[in-house]
């Protein structure tokens, strides 16, 4: 099966294209993770040059959502969030973060990522998402 690039909703802070302070993520979509690209900017700024620890967990938080939707078919919400910061990310970088299912059971998924630049480790996380009803079928 091909890699699928995915974009969804048009106005969100995550992927959305018409969102002018948005990430503006990319997604390839595999049988059993999802990556997701964003190049971050000046509006990301946290430290002077350095891209706020926010912005990457919401980039984590977008994949991990992305993940439950194309890979488990499932619509979920997060309702628990860790992430260890292991460096920083300087503006204009383009930050990778690939989305994996650790566990699940009747009511979540437990998935982790590594969010990441050329081979460099920026981030580490584990979200739990509730699940909500199934996706219906386009």
């Amino acid at each position: 099966m091909p890699d699928e690039e995915l974009r969804h909703v048009e106005n969100c802070y995550g992927c959305g294209e018409n969102n002018p302070v948005g990430l503006k993520m990319r997604f390839t979509v595999q049988p059993d993770q999802v990556i997701g690209t964003f190049i971050s900017g000046a509006n990301h700024a946290g430290p002077p040059q350095v891209v706020h620890g926010g912005v990457i967990a919401a980039a984590v938080d977008e994949t991990f959502s992305v993940f439950v939707r194309q890979v488990l078919k499932q619509d979920a919400r997060t309702v628990r969030f860790q992430i260890v910061y292991r460096q920083p990310l300087a503006v204009g970088e383009t930050l990778s973060v690939l989305a994996k299912l650790k566990d699940q059971n009747r009511k979540t998924f437990v998935v982790t990522a590594v969010a990441s630049v050329n081979e460099k480790v920026v981030a580490e996380a584990q979200g739990t998402l509730f699940k909500w009803l199934p996706l219906s079928p386009s």
